[in-house]
């Protein structure tokens, strides 16, 4: 039954990391991604119309028109790594994860020769890692999640990375990725969302018997919820597992005496 949940909340975490974490997310404008790509050897006045129209609506959240724009731009000979990478978002929205795939792979080329620092080539691994993982290539896709989340602030990548390893009874990796995923926590997750986390560390301390961390998580447990039934359970059992630690030691320093 154990196994159950846990597996039905890594499928509900995966829909979340989707919602939450769209991979059209927008962290520029419209004008910065335009400047970006005019800067480039990839502009053209061939296609440039395309570029800037796609690249608008993509930021206007107007997706078909972005996807059509931006595909005439590439399909007349357009290889900007900007452009390309935006088709695979697209994709992506589409849930047409192999067309995606390919688009990354595309974009990864491009950006050996330019857009260097732009933020999609910073953020690739995130990206591809994700397309790979929801196309069923998930073996392929995990050890570069892994990658992305050796620099990324992504809470929801960071949940799902220490939820799988939870999964797989690997307790020490689930505890690195969530507590850090806690401390890098954006304004999105609600307050339900870090209460289950907290008490998910809170046991994971508790399972390795350490019993300072445990309380800890705990502790964040009952200041945002201070009648949370589990919490106040294991909390006044470690309380309890402390006062008998003391008078046990207190009793052997009497008999020494």
């Amino acid at each position: 039954m154990t196994q159950i949940k846990t597996y039905l909340f890594i499928i509900i975490c995966l829909l979340v990391f989707c919602a939450f974490h769209s991979p059209l997310a927008h962290a520029a404008t419209a004008a910065e991604d335009y400047q970006a790509y005019a800067k480039t050897r990839y502009a053209s006045s061939s296609w440039n119309r395309f570029v800037k129209e796609g690249i608008e609506g993509f930021h206007a959240g107007n997706y078909d028109i972005a996807h059509n724009t931006l595909y005439k731009a590439f399909n007349k000979g357009c290889e900007s790594p900007i452009v390309i990478f935006m088709l695979a978002l697209l994709s992506e929205y589409k849930k047409s994860y192999y067309s995606a795939i390919d688009y990354y792979k595309m974009a990864a080329k491009g950006f050996k020769k330019a857009n260097k620092n732009h933020r999609y080539r910073k953020t690739y691994n995130e990206n591809y890692g994700r397309a790979l993982y929801y196309s069923g290539k998930k073996q392929e896709a995990l050890p570069i999640l892994r990658k992305a989340a050796k620099k990324s602030k992504s809470y929801w990548l960071l949940k799902l990375l220490g939820m799988l390893a939870y999964e797989q009874g690997d307790t020490l990796n689930a505890l690195s990725y969530l507590e850090r995923a806690v401390r890098v926590r954006s304004t999105d997750v609600t307050k339900e969302e870090l209460i289950y986390v907290y008490t998910l560390l809170g046991n994971l301390f508790l399972h390795k018997g350490e019993q300072d961390g445990a309380h800890r998580y705990y502790q964040k447990v009952i200041e945002l919820d201070p009648n949370n039934p589990k919490a106040k359970k294991f909390m006044g059992i470690i309380e309890k597992t402390y006062r008998n630690k003391q008078m046990m030691e207190l009793m052997e320093n009497m008999s020494d005496m």
